[in-house]
């Protein structure tokens, strides 16, 4: 058998092919470094609604290594969480991650992301700044932002997060504990207007004490 039946593309080969197979095989070189190649800086806005890599593997069945855990904290917006993504001792770093802020069984990202890491960067999903990705492949153990509510709570919140921790691993079935917000409403603002007024407070008693 010749080399040009073997590989399509060998010394000679190409000439002798008619056109719509050199149109052909031209795409396919074009495109298909592309699809295998995934996204290393994290512009994934493709994969917003499904948070799978576009890899062209299955992810992994088996319980996922990693977690995401979530703490309130007070923010001049109202009450915000801290998001952490991390790995188990034993398990090895991961490369690439996707973070939403989702309600329970729902498709829709919720509220908003602030970073302050290089390693991570803010993404368009049917709003600004609703999920949040790697900036590059390097390898990381952890990572943290910050989620802010862009509303009135009218459902219950869960962080979900795709990790990729090679290009033929990822595990798209990271998900953190529940939160209860549905009915707080603008409870959410509560802690924000409190922190203000005993600002308020602690100014005015300053300068009645001069």
């Amino acid at each position: 058998m010749s080399d040009c039946a073997i590989y399509l593309v060998g010394p000679g080969c190409f000439a002798k092919m008619d056109l719509p197979m050199r149109i052909y095989t031209l795409l396919l070189l074009v495109f298909f470094p592309i699809h295998s190649n995934g996204f290393p800086n994290g512009n994934v806005e493709k994969a917003c609604e499904t948070m799978i890599p576009q890899h062209g593997v299955d992810a992994q069945p088996s319980f996922s290594l990693y977690s995401l855990s979530f703490s309130s904290v007070n923010h001049t917006e109202g009450l915000g969480f801290i998001v952490t993504l991390r790995k188990h001792p034993i398990t090895d770093d991961f490369k690439g991650f996707m973070i939403q802020a989702r309600a329970p069984n729902g498709n829709k990202p919720q509220g908003r992301f602030i970073v302050s890491s290089s390693d991570a960067q803010t993404l368009t999903c049917t709003t600004q700044e609703s999920a949040v990705s790697h900036t590059s492949p390097i390898l990381k153990s952890n990572v943290s932002v910050l989620w802010l509510p862009t509303g009135k709570a009218s459902t219950d919140l869960q962080f979900r997060a795709t990790v990729v921790q090679s290009k033929n691993i990822i595990w798209t079935t990271v998900f953190s504990d529940i939160i209860p917000l549905a009915g707080l409403g603008s409870q959410l603002l509560a802690p924000a207007l409190h922190h203000l007024l005993l600002c308020s407070a602690a100014l005015i008693y300053a300068l009645f004490a001069i």
